[in-house]
């Protein structure tokens, strides 16, 4: 039989080890590049590159360091759309205009779009 201490140590651990995980994915952004076939496009369009962005939760603990990165990766791509699929924000909007002045380096040819999140709320 477990003891109370084992498995509050043990739940400790896990939870720890979870926590640096989510620290350390949320500071690796990675770029996954996708191939759409579709025959909706005109003839005259070959291809449509989209940057997407998604749950960047930036706000209090994450901010214009974690964006200034963001965005330097996405200048390195000629997308023609950027899209932001929520929570984008953290629902403090500390820091909001100097976030805004950074996504204004970004000017995708057909435009920039987003959609909220339950965070920007």
């Amino acid at each position: 039989m477990s003891s109370p201490r084992l498995f509050f140590t043990a739940v400790t651990l896990f939870s720890f080890t979870v926590f640096l995980y989510g620290i350390y994915e949320a500071n690796n952004i990675i770029r996954h590049d996708i191939t759409i076939a579709t025959s909706k496009l005109p003839e005259s369009v070959k291809r449509i590159e989209i940057a997407q962005i998604s749950e960047e939760h930036l706000g209090l603990l994450t901010g214009e360091s974690n964006l200034r990165s963001i965005v330097e990766k996405i200048k390195g791509i000629d997308q023609d759309i950027l899209v932001c699929t929520g929570d984008l924000l953290d629902g403090q909007g500390v820091g909001i205009s100097l976030m805004a002045e950074l996504l204004r380096e970004l000017s995708p040819k057909l435009g920039k779009f987003a959609v909220l999140g339950n965070h920007e709320f």
